[in-house]
Formats: structure tokens, C-alpha cells, sequence
């Protein structure tokens, strides 16, 4: 045989060999189901709103490339498509690379216009002998091989996954301007959210509007620099985010082999060992950090892997792909002959309805088979370790009203619905399921608050205590009053809060009189059970502060604290707003346990982990969202109007609340409340002004001379001492507004109350209109030059700019 005839079988060998290969690897992935058309353009009434985002087949050259495409493999997701693409169509994706699962429920029919318009291509997955491995490889390769549009970025996430960037609204423009073009891959982090306590899915719903609440996460199980904790529950993970330049194959959640050649020698890997669930931020190299901090952090991935319950139940229903073979052989799933599709066994009715809550009432469990029962069970027992309700985040509502315009859906603020707010009218409200403090039972007014309770002589006055709202000069102040008028005084211990109650809280037996502390109203039932009757309840009281000064003043505690080093102001203002920005402080996530633990009482920790501390804090204490037992505060924070709404209503039942910024009006109020007329008539007959008053009294003199400012200097300096100095910076003043817009409204809202009770006072009393401050003119004005309104005048123009740009 010849030398060159022997040159040609080898070759023809090799040919057969690749082919063989080539087969094997796309047999699962046929040619596209349905052909991509880019002669058919979407119209334009359901073109994506052109401030946010230009419809890719437009904003793209002939021939020319996309920055980002998403890639996903999906089943059975109808349903939540069109809300899933249009989201990330505003959000800037510009290419959707999906291989449809064998879908029977017309997925490939909702995607077709989107095909047609060319922003996506579908492949159909038809032999389903190799799920195992797509679970891990598969579909994530294609999409780099298969790269039609030559996309420069590839998302790799599921159709239950929602990317956007916390700063801003497009993912593209984030990765031109923030991520080195060089980078391998992004590891993205995903917040795993909860069921949010819904059973069933509201017609009409968005995803994003309806689930508000995913899971904590502890920086003494996952460190930091750990990028995915698989053994915690919920898991914490990560999707990829990969530059097809530089990575060639991947698992799920991570990378296995990196491109040496097309350019691929120039790419570099910011994480370590490669390949590995258990992945780490290479911290040696100063771009790691960089890239991790600027490039990958203030992204955002939404994962709704558990959704209503109902919704859950399906998903879990069209079958495991991991286990599917296991399930089989365990007589739990069952093979459709003719797609190879493995699903699970369906649950009867009756399950159905156990799982769902429907049979709350029944005190009969029904009768099940082992295999349904067994079915049962793991269905719960899966659904607990992923239903994490624990931290309120709406970061995502920014797109709701844009998705519910492309959608055409109806929105949730139709006529004759309440509107908790009265600073922001227009913004959206949250579904009725989420928000039900702010309905009556047909969902059409506002519930009303009760009336304040009136005075009694035999009840204990309780001082709910809201950190930095001039509690230290109150609690000195009520300490003397009491003396005076001959009642116990029982302050609690900051570290004994919700833990340890005075005892003897009955007034009628010598006890308490008056009792403070830095509780949330959730205290209220204890201090009930602890006077024994019901004809004396306890009679709550706060004071309010203009939350952008509270929060300033929080953070300047803290800088005294030593908790966070005062190198100058510019750093001060970076580091505060990263703690007021809910667009920002989810980065600080993983360090909130270590810094919870340095407090005098953690529990202030609890209502939305250690940025909750500067946002919205007056908020989740008068809604008692701190320290109720879990499930009780799952259901007080579902949304924000929730939360909102209940903290309202209960200030307003409250006999006396205070403003601090009116503080001498508002303890001459206190005094008027509480039948105090000889201390009333020493303190406050002379006209009474925010400043103080000329009329002497010496119980108003008493003053602490602590102040929250690390030093006299800044607390002395300029108008309007050490607070001025945050509210100078215009992008500072916007991320407290951000971040403390209920507290804003809530103070906004308690102003018109604070006034009317002022005017009423002096009517009763005799005295002039205007006697006390605010001003009369502040009742139709509601918060009228507050540094609030300050913050939201900036917070407008930021946010303007951003959907601008």
C-alpha cells in the first residue's frame, strides 16, 4: 500500500471520528424549530420603551455582532415568558439564544414573535437520553459554539432567573463601562426568593411585582470571597456571565475550561480553583477585587425558584432532571414513550389541596397511596428548603410599570384603590396579595386606623424608643416628669430590649408608671399579658425624625463606635451610601452578620439585616416588623405598602407621638395629652417656637450633653451642624432618600397629624393659632422644607437621568 493511499484513510478516519462526535453532541439540539426572520419587524407599539432599551433589530448594523445574549434550556414556561424576555429586553439584552425542552403548553408560540422580530432563535431538544448531563454541560456549551450573533457576552441563566444592574437599568451598558473587556467570566450571585406567603398566583401578576423577599445570608457559614455555599439552606450560588472570547466549556455554576486561542490568550480568570462549586475570588490579584467590586457586585440576579405554591407544585410535577432515572426506577415518575420526557407521578386532588392550605379547617389528613405520600413529602420538604422569606428587597419594581405597559396588564393602582403614599402619589402600589394593611375586604379603600386611644390614669405610659429620635433628652425628661407626678419610672436596657421585662408592670399595685426602651410595638402584647387586665392597656408613645437626618445621625453613632474608620469626609459619604442604597447595600450582604453581632442588642437586626439600620428603620419599628416571631414578620414585610400601611395605622392609634425637629411643641402636647396641666402651664404658656421658648421650665432644660458627632467641631460646624455636611452630596441626599422613602412617607404623613393635634390643642387651651410650632400653614403642606424633600427633589433627577441615559 502506498504511502500517500495510507495518508488518505487516515484522513477519512479522522473525518468519521468528528462527524461521529459532532453527532453526538447535538443530537439533543436539532436546527432551529423555528428559523430566525429579521425581515418581519415587532411593531412599534410593542417596541420596549426607547429611553431603556432599543429593539435589537434596529439597534444593531447588518452583520454586526450583539454585546449580550441570554442563553437558556426551558420547559412548560409559558406562562412567565413573556414577562421573563420583555423584562430583560429592558434590562438590555439584546439576543435570546432558548432551547425549548419539548414544551406542551405553547412556549414555542409565545416565543415565535420574538423570533420574528430578531431578538431570538430556538432550538428544540427532542432526545432527552442525556438530561443528566445537560444538568451540568450541555445547553451552556452550544450557546458558545453555536454563537450566531456573535455575541460578546452570554448570560447562562433560567427562565426563573431575573438579571438587571442595581444602579441604573441596562446590563449592557454595566458591562461596556464597568467590566474589564478582557475579563473571562463574570460569577454572578443570585438572592433566592420565596414563596412570600402566596398560594396562588393572582391573575394578572408580574413575578418581580408579586415576590418581594428572599433568603439571609450568613458571613459566618459563607465567607465573603466564597462565591457559592451549596451546603446552606437555601443554597447560595451563582450563574455565569461568560466572554465568549476567552471560555470554551462550563458546568451550571462554573467554568471548567477557558479558550487558549482566537484571542482567548489575552482573557484572564479573576476566581479560583477553576472547575469547582466551591470557587473563591482570587484576592491576591488587586484586578480580582477591582472587577469583583466594580464589574460583578452591583449586578443583580433575581432567582423565583419557588414562586406561589400552586406554582411551585407544577413546576415540581413536570419532573427532577437530575433524578429522573432515579425517580423511575423508585416508581415515583414515569417516561413519555414519545419524547423520553421524565415527569413525576401526578399528586391526587386531595393532596393537591393539602399542600395548597385549602384544607386548613379539615381536622381529617387524607388517605394516600405509600408512592403519593411519598411524593407529598418530598414535595414540602423541597419546598421548605427553598421558601426563604427573610429580606425585603424591591429592587426589581423599577421595571413594573414598563412591563406592565408592554404586557398590557392592568396596573395596581387602578381608580378608587389607596395609595399609602403622599409624597410619591404616583408611585406604584403593590398587589393587594402583598399589601393587605393598606385594603379593606373588597379592596377598594384604605383600612381606617383606629382612633387614639385616650388617656388613662391606670395605664402605663410605654416610650417606644426609635434609635437617634431625641429618645436620650426624652428619657431624662420622663424620668423627672415621673417623679413629679408621683409615678414609677422603668427604663429597659438596650441589651435586655424584647427580652426582659420590668417587673410589677402594674400601675394600680405601684408598678410602672411609665416604661422606655428601644422596643418595636411588637413589645405592646407582652406588656398586656404583664398588667393582667384588660381595662388597663398599655398606652404607647414615640417621637419621629426627619429620617435623612436620623440616618445621618445613625451613621455618626457608629463612626464614634469606631465600627468604620473616619478617614475624611469623602470617605464617610462613599461608606454611608453604600449602607442607605438598597441598590447597593446587597453587596454588603455577607459581612451584615459579623457587624449585627458588634451591636448592644442584635435584634435591631432583624428587620432587614444591618443596612436596615439606616433604611427605613422608623418604619419597621411602629410596624413591629423587628421582633415578631418569624412568620408573624414574613407577613409584615412582604412589600414595602405593607409595611408601610401597618406602621401608619398603628402611629395613628398611639394617644401621643412627637417630632423631634418640634420638640418643645410636641412635649407641651405630651404634657396637654396626659392631663399634665401644672407642668403644661410652667412650660408652655409662652409662645413656643422650634428653637426653644422664653418661658423658663426646668423639667425641658434637663439635656444630655452626648451628641452624635464623633467631635465638637463637626457637630458645631456650619449651618446646620454635622448633618449638612451628608446633605451636600447631591448623590448622598438621592440614596437616602432611596433608601428611607417609606420613613419619608411616614413622616410626611405624621406631619398633617402632628399639626391638626397642635391646632387642637391650642383651640382647647385657649391659645393663639400658631402659639406652637409648625407653622399653621405646615397642615397643607405635609413635610414642607424637610431635608425628605430635598432628598426626593434629587432622588426625581437621578432617577431621570438614569432611564435618560
Amino acid at each position: 500500500m502506498s504511502k500517500g493511499t495510507r495518508s488518505w484513510q487516515r484522513w477519512v478516519v479522522v473525518v468519521l471520528v468528528l462527524a461521529f462526535y459532532a453527532g453526538f453532541r447535538l443530537r439533543s439540539f436539532p436546527q432551529p424549530a423555528v428559523h430566525l426572520s429579521r425581515a418581519v419587524p415587532v411593531s412599534r407599539s410593542s417596541q420596549p420603551d426607547q429611553k431603556v432599551v432599543a429593539p435589537a433589530a434596529e439597534a444593531r448594523g447588518a452583520g454586526s455582532g450583539v454585546t449580550l445574549a441570554v442563553c437558556t434550556r426551558l420547559r412548560n414556561e409559558a406562562r412567565y415568558l413573556p414577562e421573563w424576555i420583555e423584562f430583560h429586553l429592558l434590562a438590555g439584552v439584546e439576543f435570546f439564544y432558548i432551547y425549548d425542552d419539548s414544551s406542551t403548553d405553547g412556549s414555542v408560540e409565545v416565543l415565535e414573535p420574538y423570533v420574528r422580530a430578531g431578538v431570538a432563535r430556538v432550538w428544540t431538544v427532542t432526545d432527552h437520553s442525556h438530561d443528566a448531563e445537560h444538568g451540568q454541560f450541555g445547553h451552556r456549551d452550544e450557546c458558545t459554539q453555536h454563537n450566531v450573533m456573535n455575541a460578546t457576552w452570554i448570560a447562562m441563566i433560567d427562565a426563573d432567573e431575573f438579571l438587571f444592574p442595581t444602579v441604573g437599568y441596562n446590563v449592557t451598558r454595566h458591562l461596556l463601562t464597568q467590566c474589564n473587556p478582557d475579563l473571562s467570566f463574570l460569577m454572578v450571585r443570585w438572592h433566592m426568593y420565596g414563596s412570600n406567603g402566596v398560594a396562588r398566583r393572582p391573575d394578572g401578576s408580574l413575578v418581580t411585582d408579586l415576590y418581594r423577599m428572599h433568603s439571609r445570608v450568613d458571613s459566618k457559614i459563607c465567607p465573603e470571597d466564597v462565591m457559592g455555599c451549596f451546603d446552606i439552606e437555601p443554597p447560595l450560588s451563582t450563574k455565569l456571565i461568560v466572554n465568549t472570547r476567552c471560555v470554551r466549556r462550563m458546568g451550571t455554576h462554573y467554568v471548567t475550561e477557558l479558550r487558549r486561542d482566537g484571542g482567548g490568550d489575552t482573557c484572564f480568570n479573576i476566581y479560583h480553583p477553576r472547575g469547582s462549586k466551591v470557587t473563591r475570588l482570587k484576592k491576591d490579584r488587586p484586578i480580582a477585587e477591582e472587577q469583583q467590586s466594580t464589574c460583578v457586585a452591583p449586578l443583580h440576579l433575581n432567582h423565583y425558584a419557588v414562586k406561589s405554591r400552586e406554582d411551585y407544585l407544577q413546576k415540581f410535577q413536570r419532573g427532577r432532571i437530575s433524578r429522573g432515572e432515579k425517580d423511575v426506577k423508585a416508581g415515583l415518575a414515569v417516561v413519555n414513550k414519545t419524547t423520553g420526557q421524565v415527569s413525576l407521578k401526578p399528586l391526587p386532588a386531595a393532596a393537591v389541596s393539602m399542600f395548597l392550605g385549602d384544607d386548613a379547617g379539615s381536622a381529617k389528613p387524607p388517605t394516600l397511596s405509600h408512592v403519593e405520600q411519598q411524593l407529598l413529602d418530598i414535595c414540602v420538604n423541597e419546598f421548605r428548603k427553598r421558601d426563604f422569606s427573610e429580606l425585603l428587597d424591591e429592587s426589581a419594581i423599577k421595571f413594573v410599570p414598563r412591563l406592565r405597559e408592554r404586557l398590557k396588564l392592568l396596573t395596581s393602582s387602578e381608580e378608587g384603590n389607596p395609595s399609602p403614599y403622599t409624597l410619591e402619589p404616583e408611585r406604584p402600589r403593590a398587589p393587594r396579595t402583598v399589601a393587605p394593611a393598606c385594603f379593606d375586604g373588597a379592596g377598594k379603600t384604605a383600612v381606617s386606623a383606629a382612633p387614639p386611644s385616650k388617656p388613662s390614669a391606670n395605664s402605663p405610659i410605654v416610650f417606644i424608643h426609635i434609635p437617634k429620635c431625641a429618645g436620650t433628652n426624652l428619657n431624662l425628661q420622663l424620668a423627672a416628669i415621673a417623679k413629679r407626678v408621683k409615678h414609677k419610672y422603668c427604663e429597659v436596657r438596650t441589651t435586655d430590649a424584647h427580652k426582659v421585662l420590668p417587673t410589677g408592670l402594674k400601675k394600680s399595685a405601684g408598678g410602672c408608671g411609665i416604661v422606655s426602651g428601644e422596643f418595636d410595638v411588637s413589645i405592646l402584647n407582652g406588656i398586656r399579658k404583664g398588667i393582667g387586665s384588660d381595662k388597663a392597656r398599655p398606652q404607647p408613645i414615640t417621637f419621629l425624625r426627619d429620617p435623612i437626618a436620623r440616618t445621618a445621625s445613625q451613621f455618626e453613632h457608629h463612626l464614634s463606635r469606631e465600627r468604620y474608620h473616619d478617614d475624611g469626609a469623602q470617605t464617610r459619604t462613599e461608606t454611608l451610601l453604600t449602607l442607605v442604597s438598597p441598590q447597593r447595600c446587597h453587596q454588603l450582604e455577607r459581612r451584615q452578620t459579623e457587624r449585627c453581632g458588634e451591636l448592644t442588642n442584635p435584634l435591631k437586626c432583624r428587620a432587614n439585616g444591618w443596612c436596615g439600620i439606616f433604611q427605613n428603620q422608623q418604619v419597621e419599628i411602629l410596624a413591629g416588623a423587628m421582633s415578631f416571631k418569624s412568620t408573624k414578620a414574613e407577613v409584615l414585610r412582604r412589600s414595602g405598602d405593607q409595611l408601610l400601611c401597618t406602621a401608619q395605622q398603628n402611629l395613628a392609634s398611639f394617644p401621643f407621638f412627637g417630632i423631634a425637629e418640634h420638640y418643645r411643641s410636641s412635649m407641651c402636647l405630651f404634657f396637654h395629652t396626659f392631663s399634665m396641666g401644672a407642668i403644661f402651664d410652667e412650660c408652655c404658656a409662652s409662645s413656643v417656637t422650634d428653637g426653644g421658648g422664653s418661658q423658663e421650665c426646668a423639667i425641658l432644660d434637663i439635656r444630655t450633653a452626648e451628641n452624635s458627632a464623633k467631635d465638637s467641631n463637626r457637630k458645631s460646624s456650619g449651618r446646620g451642624g454635622y448633618i449638612s455636611q451628608y446633605t451636600e452630596s447631591l448623590d448622598l441626599l438621592a440614596a437616602m432618600y432611596d433608601g428611607n422613602r417609606l420613613d419619608c412617607e411616614l413622616y410626611a404623613s405624621s406631619m398633617l397629624t402632628f399639626t391638626r393635634r397642635i391646632r387642637d390643642m391650642e383651640v382647647r387651651r385657649g391659645l393663639a393659632a400658631g402659639h406652637f410650632s409648625p407653622d399653621p400653614d405646615a397642615s397643607t403642606s405635609p413635610a414642607a422644607g424637610s431635608l425628605c424633600e430635598r432628598a426626593l427633589a434629587q432622588y426625581r433627577r437621578a432617577k431621570e437621568s438614569d432611564e435618560g441615559s
